[in-house]
């Protein structure tokens, strides 16, 4: 059996050594997971709530209605205004992310 002082200049050698270094692979699989959780963080942090959406849909909501309102004090039609606020005020599955996608396209020409 080894004396106290053996112990210790083994200890003192394994704590000299450098860290055995991680083979190719695993330094990738490591490099991957780290890069896909920051990805994924800042996508979740970006991305708009539920509540966000919500909230959004009432003040369309909001903005037809008072869209509405100054139609029929001009005296023009609301039929489209009505359709339209019916349509958002019954969908529950309704996402203002489409909308967003629609509102810098240009009017598609109607010919009656």
């Amino acid at each position: 059996m080894p004396d106290d002082d053996e112990f210790d200049s083994i200890k003192r050698l394994a704590s000299t050594m450098l860290p055995i270094q991680s083979s190719p692979m695993k330094k990738m699989k490591c490099e991957l997971v780290v890069s896909v959780k920051t990805l994924t963080s800042k996508l979740v942090a970006t991305a708009p709530s539920y509540v966000d959406d919500i909230l959004k849909m009432h003040k369309l909501i909001e903005h037809v209605k008072a869209r509405i309102e100054a139609l029929r004090a001009k005296g023009d039609s609301t039929a489209m205004l009505k359709v339209r606020l019916s349509i958002l005020s019954s969908s529950r599955s309704f996402r203002t992310r489409s909308v967003q996608s629609t509102e810098g396209k240009a009017p598609a020409n109607r010919t009656t």
